[in-house]
């Protein structure tokens, strides 16, 4: 995801839509752990 966010916001190279889509609706890990890791912060306050 991180590669991806470089990509994106200071344009590295040419952004290929398919390779996104793709990046976005299956490598997802990063995404998912973040969120568990907001749901376990916010139940422990």
């Amino acid at each position: 995801m991180k590669g991806l966010r470089n990509v994106l916001v200071q344009g590295y190279s040419q952004i290929n839509d398919q390779r996104v889509y793709e990046i976005l609706s299956s490598d997802l890990n990063d995404i998912i752990e973040f969120k568990e890791e907001i749901i376990k912060f916010l139940g422990e306050i």
